[in-house]
């Protein structure tokens, strides 16, 4: 019968399976990441398996629900088994695994996939399967998109205000200028008229 034993790191936690004996969690092999995507946008949920032995299964799940993430099992993926939230949302990063990369793309993120996912992997060695263990714990933080500011687009990489706003300024800053050097000289030569004044 197998032992239950629940990984801790600052408050991320997965249950592992593992042989009768309990195992504790000082020492372990595996690793803790955090990552922050923004609503909307893919993320790469790492794991790599540094051993060389023939890998028989894969097991994505997240710490709170029953279902998987990402199951793969006889050389393959099977759908069936993964939560319904999942399904058509994740793939293997490199479906051959090469040098034991064991990532996972999830896509169009939303609020609902934040929390701890754990990645587990059983190995062939000799003539027998050993029970998966997990190697990698990551904590998931989506965030909502920024809001958009009430400030105009950039419009071919140039902020809309400035493209409009400079020369409307330029051209009332050389009005005003014009306007005040008519005054100055109308106050120092009272005998200079324009030719319609005089009319």
């Amino acid at each position: 019968m197998e032992a239950l034993t629940i990984i801790t790191l600052s408050g991320v936690s997965c249950q592992v399976s593992g042989s009768a004996e309990p195992v504790p969690t000082a020492g372990r092999r595996e690793s803790h990441e955090e990552i922050h995507v923004e609503a909307g946008n893919d993320v790469i949920l790492s794991c790599q398996y540094l051993q060389s032995a023939e890998i028989t299964a894969l097991k994505w799940y997240r710490s709170d629900t029953q279902d998987y993430v990402f199951f793969y099992q006889e050389k393959r993926q099977y759908e069936r088994y993964q939560n319904p939230l999942f399904q058509g949302r994740v793939q293997l990063m490199d479906p051959q695994m090469r040098n034991g990369n064991l990532s996972i793309v999830l896509s169009n993120t939303s609020l609902n996939d934040a929390g701890t996912y754990c990645c587990d992997v059983g190995v062939a060695r000799r003539k027998r399967a050993d029970p998966t263990e997990t190697i990698q714990v990551i904590l998931l933080k989506v965030t909502l998109p920024a809001a958009p500011t009430d400030e105009p687009t950039e419009v071919g990489g140039n902020n809309l205000g400035l493209t409009v706003g400079l020369p409307i300024g330029a051209v009332l800053l050389v009005l005003a200028v014009v306007a005040v050097v008519i005054v100055i000289i109308r106050k120092i030569h009272p005998s200079i008229t324009c030719q319609h004044d005089s009319l």
